[in-house]
């Protein structure tokens, strides 16, 4: 089955303008808050249609990933009474990789903390925040594969599919949120270096704030904003 592609009317987000000033960091917003809430609603309603009957484990890979197994749980659990979604029954349960050095995929995967539960028999869920080269999943895929689970589907929030290796291409996502650019981005569990996990959007990491380039591009950003406003207000 091909993958569930929720809100593809915003893959890219590049009519979002502007720049968003963290901490010194320059952000540029690309999925917003209210477009992330749409797609993981979405997500859900794919998932149960899959699960209804059953009783599923929705893993999440940590760390990022968490934030946005979380939103899945929630509305799996609310339920929909305008769709007539009941709330689904599941469990939940978190496996840690890591391949990541700061802002650099590495090819080395160790394993940081394996699942507390038992999987054998039980349909599996994966939920992970961004699929790019495709080796952590796969690698995520083989281990999970050896403790005999019925079935094993993933989900991603994003999927920047234009960075996937060869060797990872005919990987399957079975749900998918946005598909995006080769970008390095942030926010909504997706961190660099630890910071902007909170954010509750997405946006492109453009670096320190104090960068020259960056400070022009800061620039050009309120001198654009400045000209829409003289334009509204010259229309009105």
């Amino acid at each position: 089955m091909g993958a569930v592609e929720a809100g593809l009317e915003t893959r890219y987000g590049e009519r979002h303008d502007g720049l968003v000033n963290v901490d010194r960091h320059l952000i540029r917003p690309m999925i917003s808050e209210e477009e992330i809430r749409a797609t993981v609603h979405h997500l859900a309603e794919d998932i149960y249609r899959r699960y209804d009957g059953q009783r599923p484990v929705l893993v999440a890979v940590l760390n990022g990933a968490r934030t946005f197994r979380d939103a899945l749980a929630d509305d799996l659990r609310t339920g929909d009474s305008a769709t007539g979604r009941n709330p689904m029954v599941f469990d939940t349960d978190e496996l840690h990789v890591s391949s990541y050095d700061g802002q650099v995929s590495t090819h080395s995967l160790t394993l940081r903390q394996d699942l507390a539960r038992g999987i054998s028999n039980r349909p599996v869920i994966v939920a992970e925040d961004i699929i790019d080269t495709g080796g952590t999943l796969a690698w995520i895929k083989n281990h999970l594969a050896t403790k005999g689970p019925q079935s094993l589907a993933f989900c991603v929030l994003l999927d920047k599919f234009e960075r996937r290796e060869a060797e990872f291409a005919d990987f399957a996502v079975d749900f998918r949120g946005f598909m995006i650019k080769n970008k390095f981005v942030v926010g909504y569990g997706l961190d660099c270096d630890g910071l902007f996990r909170e954010l509750p959007f997405i946006g492109e990491y453009m670096g320190s704030a104090s960068d020259w380039k960056n400070i022009l591009r800061l620039l050009a950003s309120y001198l654009n904003l400045f000209q829409k406003r003289t334009d509204v207000g010259r229309a009105g």
